[in-house]
């Protein structure tokens, strides 16, 4: 989820714009190359699915982000809990911190003290160790303080890639001297790389008004008497 977005940013801006292609395809088979002179049925059904599209695509975008979001942050509770159970084992690695946002509802972890009590604030970080740069996630204590750019020490989970746990039995110092480590001098993952380019979302933005223009006129034709 974290470092492959593409099919879905790719998938929703297509769908994105079915609609506003749909009215445009619609208005101009009913209204520009009309059968007759007046506004009917047909064109008033035409404008309601038309308008009733976007409001769709907004309530499958919300929901699908939101299932996307359950299952990725169950499965770094799990991944977490593993980890700090010794179910499987990794070496620190260096991070910086994506992003953030509070989890009230799931666990902390730390490889200090395992599951913390209290609530969480889930961190996207960018983690730097063997092979390419990846972004994971994890939950720490809410009382840790870690803005985006700030420096710190993760374990990654072996088998869920996209799972870490803080590592919070090091110092400050330690913490710090993780900046000059120089894997940080390779490519690191960015949103814009995260879904699939800039060119990939144009593309399918102009692919889904096109789509949704002929479906728009072809159905102003056929319908509108």
């Amino acid at each position: 989820m974290l470092n492959d977005l593409a099919r879905f940013a790719r998938t929703s801006v297509l769908l994105q714009m079915l609609a506003p292609g749909f009215v445009t395809g619609g208005l101009l088979g009913a209204f520009l190359f009309p059968l007759n002179d007046e506004v009917g049925r047909g064109e008033l059904g035409l404008m309601l699915v038309a308008f009733l599209a976007i409001p769709a695509w907004a309530v499958w975008h919300v929901v699908t982000v939101r299932r996307m979001e359950r299952r990725f942050w169950a499965e770094v509770v799990a991944g977490s809990q593993e980890l700090v159970e010794g179910a499987v084992v990794a070496a620190p690695v260096p991070a910086r911190v994506v992003r953030g946002r509070s989890k009230p509802a799931l666990p902390a972890f730390g490889l200090a003290g395992g599951r913390v009590p209290g609530a969480a604030v889930g961190l996207v970080v960018t983690a730097v160790g063997d092979g390419p740069a990846r972004r994971v996630g994890l939950l720490a204590p809410a009382g840790v303080v870690l803005p985006p750019g700030a420096p710190l020490l993760v374990a990654v989970h072996p088998e869920r890639a996209e799972v870490a746990v803080l590592e919070d039995r090091v110092s400050a110092g330690e913490v710090a001297a993780t900046v000059g480590d120089p894997r940080w001098e390779q490519p690191l993952p960015t949103d814009r790389k995260v879904i699939g380019g800039w060119s990939g979302i144009v593309g399918f933005a102009v692919l889904g008004l096109l789509a949704g223009a002929a479906l728009g006129f072809v159905c102003a034709r056929l319908l509108v008497v």
